[in-house]
């Protein structure tokens, strides 16, 4: 089996992020701390990143403000954490097109790049709307829909009808459609001790799947532009990937993921936090440093 060595690294973050856009159904329960965060997959000479968060454009920046996200940090000072550069990545798997996933794209010169058609093809034509019918475009930089054609017409893109089975030797990309976006994606992974989930924002926070007071009913995320209903199958689905092991799922908003997994708090005040590791990759985590342990 081919596995993969992860690491979530968090390059911005909410200190406020009100519950409720978190986990459908948690009214008037307050916020929490909320990390802004993409994920660095290696497996051999493949540095694989799913997402690549928000970059500096006038447009990005007044969304980040406006959600009070705050400590934005560059992709080469996130990835020197982990010894690596934006240079090396070679692939990026984009889950959805909002702006803190999609929108740092020219950071990364050498990757190409997976996004879902559909994802692309639909906030094309929601941009197209009239203003008051474009309730749902708030997180979407144009800037970034720009950049997807600049990558198609450089051969640095390849749109994904229905996911990517075994897109890698042991990482699949599967369809979440009509639920967080409707051209949303998810990563199911291999790893030396089981299955992993990159969930992207189809689950914000361990409540999602796990219950709103643990009593294990699914939970969508606050944030749905499809289907409840169906972000509801999704969830159950990713249970079914990782064999029911809820915490095998990887929420990038998730800042609980430091205790449950091997994690640091680098010089800057960003986390990093280290999910699995391949046969032969050498840990990133600094003796001495670690905040949690396997």
């Amino acid at each position: 089996m081919s596995t993969w060595s992860a690491w979530v690294l968090e390059y911005a973050v909410a200190e406020n992020f009100p519950l409720s856009l978190s986990i459908y159904g948690a009214h008037n329960r307050g916020a929490r701390r909320a990390p802004f965060s993409y994920v660095v997959l290696k497996q051999n000479d493949n540095v694989v990143m799913v997402d690549v968060g928000f970059g500096e454009t006038a447009r990005q920046r007044q969304i980040a403000e406006d959600s009070e996200v705050t400590d934005w940090r560059d992709p080469h000072t996130v990835l020197a954490q982990i010894g690596l550069a934006p240079e090396q990545v070679t692939h990026v798997i984009v889950t959805h097109a909002h702006y803190d996933h999609f929108g740092n794209v020219s950071a990364f010169p050498n990757a190409t790049f997976f996004l879902s058609a559909r994802e692309l093809e639909f906030w094309v034509k929601e941009l197209a709307l009239p203003p008051r019918l474009r309730t749902f475009v708030g997180p979407i930089d144009p800037a970034d829909l720009i950049a997807a054609v600049d990558l198609s017409a450089r051969g640095r893109l390849q749109l994904l009808a229905d996911g990517a089975p075994q897109l890698f030797p042991g990482l699949d990309v599967l369809p979440a459609w009509d639920t967080h976006t409707p051209g949303s994606v998810y990563v199911r992974l291999d790893t030396a001790e089981g299955p992993l989930v990159l969930a992207g924002d189809n689950v914000y926070a361990w409540e999602n799947v796990e219950g709103l007071d643990g009593d294990g009913l699914l939970h969508p995320v606050g944030l749905v532009v499809g289907s409840n209903l169906q972000a509801t199958h999704v969830l159950d689905g990713m249970l079914k990937d990782v064999e029911e092991q809820s915490r095998r799922i990887i929420p990038v908003h998730e800042d609980r993921l430091r205790g449950q997994y091997p994690s640091w708090q680098s010089d800057n005040g960003a986390m990093v936090v280290e999910v699995a590791l391949q046969s032969g990759e050498p840990s990133r985590i600094p003796i001495g440093s670690n905040l949690s342990s396997r």
